[in-house]
C-alpha cells in the first residue's frame, strides 16, 4: 500500500458471500487489513479485535489530535441477521469513543459504508404517474438503529468534523443533523451505471474539517477514458467556507436555483447522464433524501413536494 495509511469502512462486499463482512472473511483478512491498509498504525490488538468481532475500529493518527472512527453500518440494514448484541456493543463502543474524543478535545472523522436515510434508488423507482407520490419509503437502516445512532451523535456537538460514506456509488450528500453533513463519494466501479469517480478533500488545518473538495471522474464514453478533473465544489456551486455549512446552504438552493439543480443531478452519476436515474418525476425523492433522513419525515416531504 505504501507509506500512507488507507482508512477503510467495511461494507457488504467485504465478504465471501456479498452479504456483509462475514466472520470467515475477517478471520482470513483482519491482519492484512491492519498491516497493508492501515500500514501497521494504531494498536494492532485493539484494531484486529474490533474488526473481527464487530467489523468496526478506531485509530488516532500521530500528531493530528484526531480520532478516526470507522463503523459497521451495513449491520444496521433492515432485516440484517447480525446478532443484536453485536450491534448494541458497537453503539456502546461508538458512544465511548466520542466521549473520549470530546474529553481530549479531539476531532473525529467518522467513516461508514451504508449511510443513514433513504435508499433513493429503490424509492425513486416508485413514482409512475404524474403526481410523483410514493407509497413506501425504503430505508438504509432499521428505524431503531438510526434513532440510536443519531442520539449518540447529538450528544457530542462539534466533535465530529467530517463524515464520509459510500455504498450508493453516487456523488451525493446527506444532512444528518445541524452541523453534521455526510459526504458520499461516488464509486470507482461503474457497476450501477455511474462513471468511475472519487473526491479529494481540502481540510482546515486546525479543525480538521473539510472546506472544499474536487471531484475526479473517468468518462467512459470518451474515446480514451481516463481519470481527469471533473468539478470543484466551491466553484460549481459558488459556495465557500466549512463544507458542512456549505452543504446545508446548498440543500434549499437545489430547489431555488435551476443551475445548482442541474449541476447536482449531472454530478450524481459522475457525468454519465445517459444512465442517470433522476427524472423530473422522481427528483423529489432524491432531493428530500438529502435533508430528511428520518423515515416519516422523508415520506411526508416527498409526498408534499
Amino acid at each position: 500500500m505504501g507509506a500512507i495509511p488507507v482508512y477503510f469502512a467495511l461494507g457488504n462486499c467485504d465478504s465471501y458471500t456479498g452479504a456483509g463482512p462475514d466472520s470467515t472473511f475477517l478471520a482470513n483478512n483482519a491482519q492484512q487489513l491492519y498491516t497493508l491498509a492501515l500500514n501497521g498504525s494504531g494498536n494492532q490488538a485493539n484494531v484486529i479485535n474490533t474488526v473481527q468481532n464487530g467489523r468496526y475500529y478506531s485509530e488516532e493518527p500521530a500528531g493530528m489530535n484526531l480520532m478516526i472512527v470507522a463503523l459497521n453500518t451495513f449491520a444496521l440494514s433492515p432485516g440484517n441477521t447480525v446478532e443484536q448484541a453485536m450491534i448494541q456493543d458497537q453503539f456502546t463502543w461508538f458512544d465511548a469513543k466520542l466521549a473520549q474524543a470530546s474529553a481530549a478535545s479531539q476531532k473525529v472523522w467518522l467513516l461508514m459504508h451504508a449511510p443513514p436515510g433513504a435508499v433513493e434508488s429503490t424509492t425513486g423507482e416508485q413514482p409512475n404517474d404524474n403526481d410523483g407520490q410514493i407509497t413506501l419509503a425504503t430505508m438504509m437502516w432499521a428505524d431503531n438503529y438510526q434513532e440510536q445512532f443519531m442520539g449518540i451523535v447529538e450528544k457530542y456537538p462539534g466533535v465530529i468534523s467530517m463524515s464520509l460514506a459510500g455504498h450508493t456509488h453516487m456523488d451525493e450528500f446527506r444532512l444528518m443533523s445541524p452541523g453534521n453533513a455526510l459526504a458520499i463519494t461516488a464509486g470507482i466501479s461503474p457497476f450501477f451505471g455511474n462513471n468511475p469517480a472519487y473526491k479529494i478533500f481540502a481540510l482546515d488545518s486546525l479543525s480538521r474539517a473539510p472546506t472544499d473538495y474536487s471531484a475526479v471522474n473517468c468518462n467512459l464514453s470518451a474515446a480514451s477514458p481516463q481519470f481527469a478533473s471533473y468539478y470543484t465544489f466551491s466553484q460549481a456551486y459558488d459556495l465557500d467556507g466549512p463544507l458542512a455549512a456549505s452543504l446545508a446552504e446548498l440543500f434549499p438552493a437545489l430547489i431555488a436555483s435551476k443551475a445548482a439543480q442541474t449541476q447536482y443531478q449531472s454530478a450524481f452519476f459522475s457525468g454519465n447522464n445517459a444512465s442517470n436515474p433522476i427524472t423530473s418525476l422522481n427528483w423529489p425523492v432524491y432531493w428530500c433524501g438529502i435533508g430528511f433522513i428520518n423515515e416519516q419525515e422523508f415520506f411526508t416531504a416527498v409526498n408534499a413536494f
